[in-house]
């Protein structure tokens, strides 16, 4: 179940920006701008929550944001969110985009991301057929089959 996330209104029009500009280059489907929002979403409202209990004024702005900001959220979704590797790489994934567009719009001078490793996902054998499965694959192979099959 999803709830909803509020962050900062600055944090909002940054995230607006990026999509927008995205939108403008027109290669990307519309699911993957949803992904990005909602990815950038989480790590602002991370964000946001983490620096916040400092000062109540702590808004997003990525220029606030160092390589071990996105090492801890990593760490935050692998140890306290259990989330499975594919997602968190996505997660990363939109976060490296967003800064490498950061950057090229001068909102960074360095774009941290960078240095950040994707979590490795874990290595999954072919799955083997009984022989039963076998077995009922060639019979219907024999039965429905053409020369091709």
């Amino acid at each position: 179940m999803h709830s909803t996330k509020i962050i900062s209104v600055q944090a909002q029009s940054l995230i607006s920006d990026f999509i927008s500009s995205l939108s403008q280059e027109g290669d990307l489907h519309t699911k993957t701008l949803k992904e990005y929002t909602s990815d950038l979403k989480d790590f602002v409202f991370w964000f946001e929550k983490v620096w916040g209990k400092h000062s109540e004024d702590t808004l997003f702005h990525p220029i606030e944001v160092t390589a071990r900001t996105i090492a801890r959220y990593r760490e935050h979704m692998q140890i306290t969110r259990l989330l499975k590797p594919a997602t968190i790489n996505r997660r990363i994934n939109s976060i490296k985009r967003y800064f490498e567009w950061a950057k090229q719009k001068g909102l960074v001078q360095t774009n941290y991301s960078k240095s950040i490793k994707f979590v490795p996902t874990e290595k999954t054998s072919p799955k083997r057929m009984s022989d039963k499965e076998e077995a009922t694959l060639m019979n219907a192979v024999e039965k429905y089959g053409t020369l091709r099959d």
